[in-house]
């Protein structure tokens, strides 16, 4: 019986002790959210959700061509007496840029022109005899047919001489020469190439899905390694009628602007054709935390509190995202030190981001709901704020479609 009595004093006493253990190394947790409130502020960076311009855009590559494209050649065979251009040069339709040898051409030039003078002097001489009532019909028939050929003669001449020089049929840019002067070429020898890159054509394909979204005239932005830090403003100017069996792709045929002629034939161009566009709320893809599954955001409301939103995201680009619902322009969403937050704590703005913009510069491409992009793949860790979903080339991927 005592033995017993023992057991159960000691056992009393151990749960007196653990007792007072939680309440000693808990005291906040025992207290509750009104004593968390209590806790200093945590600094963080925001950024402002603006109102903003959101795209519907597929995706796609092509080559810049040049809108016409030809090779130089002389028609006739002879020696190059001269090559006036240099490689690169941008010329004028009609400018003279090589030239072969024409001696023999211009001394038959010189040969019909002296006969056409003697023809047109004899023809005039008939032509006064007749009117005096001297000369018969048939001989004046005569001198006006000599006349005729000595001008046909001299209209030959002058082609032939025409021939020995190579002209730019329309305005463009010459590539390298091909031979130099005091070379023999022959008919249809390739001298140089001339392209027309005022404009460059950019052919691409698009998924059969959306064959009846694309109209002439759609707005169409194109970026190339060239110049990475500028995108190029174009439109669609021609659709092709016939969807191809095994890609399920028709062909789009968009044309830029090449101002100063900077780009060049053949450039590799990633494209974006601009289905449609509205207004949304944009905010800094950063701030976005993928949590079982779902997307939220904390809010730092006028207040200075933590506000805990679940968003849905629409479009993504270049660092931003659409927030379809469960955010506002104009609200402060956290950027950095997410990992220190959580509903309800204080919290006070040590940065603003370089997002906190009121509204999108009129150059500047919005954010865009890819309709060829696939919705962000791969679970993210809890609490870690979302990253960039990688967005497919226009293939067959599922489109991004908002609410509505």
């Amino acid at each position: 019986m005592a033995s017993l009595l023992r057991q159960i004093v000691v056992l009393a006493a151990l749960a007196g002790g653990a007792g007072w253990a939680i309440q000693t190394q808990f005291p906040q947790e025992a207290a509750g959210d009104g004593e968390a409130r209590k806790r200093p502020p945590v600094s963080v960076a925001v950024a402002e959700a603006r109102a903003g311009e959101v795209e519907r855009v597929v995706s796609a590559i092509g080559t810049g061509r040049a809108l016409r494209s030809v090779e130089l050649r002389f028609t006739d065979t002879g020696r190059v007496s001269e090559i006036l251009f240099d490689d690169g040069d941008a010329v004028e339709a009609g400018a003279v840029l090589a030239r072969l040898d024409d001696a023999a051409e211009q001394a038959a030039l010189a040969e019909a022109s002296a006969a056409l003078e003697e023809a047109q002097a004899a023809f005039e001489r008939a032509e006064a005899l007749r009117e005096q009532g001297r000369v018969t019909t048939a001989a004046f028939d005569v001198a006006a047919g000599l006349l005729k050929r000595a001008r046909a003669r001299k209209a030959a001449a002058e082609a032939d001489l025409d021939g020995r020089y190579l002209r730019a049929p329309f305005d463009g840019v010459v590539g390298f020469a091909a031979i130099d002067p005091g070379a023999v070429v022959s008919s249809g020898a390739n001298i140089a190439t001339l392209d027309d890159i005022s404009e460059l054509e950019v052919q691409f394909a698009v998924p059969e899905r959306h064959f009846g979204e694309v109209a002439v005239g759609r707005a169409v932005r194109a970026t190339t390694s060239i110049f990475p830090d500028e995108s190029f403003l174009g439109e669609v100017r021609s659709i092709d009628r016939r969807v191809d069996e095994l890609s399920r792709a028709f062909r789009v045929r968009a044309r830029f602007p090449n101002n100063g002629l900077r780009l060049p034939a053949g450039a590799f161009m990633q494209v974006e054709l601009v289905l449609d566009a509205r207004q949304g709320v944009i905010a800094p893809e950063e701030a976005l935390v993928v949590e079982a599954g779902a997307v939220h955001v904390f809010v730092l409301n006028a207040d200075d509190r933590i506000e805990r939103r679940e968003v849905v995201v629409g479009g993504r680009r270049a660092g931003e995202a659409e927030i379809i619902s469960g955010l506002e322009a104009g609200e402060r969403v956290v950027t950095r030190g997410v990992q220190k937050v959580r509903d309800g704590v204080p919290a006070r703005a040590l940065q603003t981001e370089g997002a906190l913009r009121p509204e999108a510069r009129a150059d500047e491409p919005a954010p865009s709901e890819r309709a060829d992009a696939a919705p962000p793949s791969g679970p993210s860790r809890a609490g870690r704020p979302a990253t960039p979903a990688a967005t497919p080339a226009a293939s067959g991927a599922a489109p991004i479609r908002s609410a509505g």
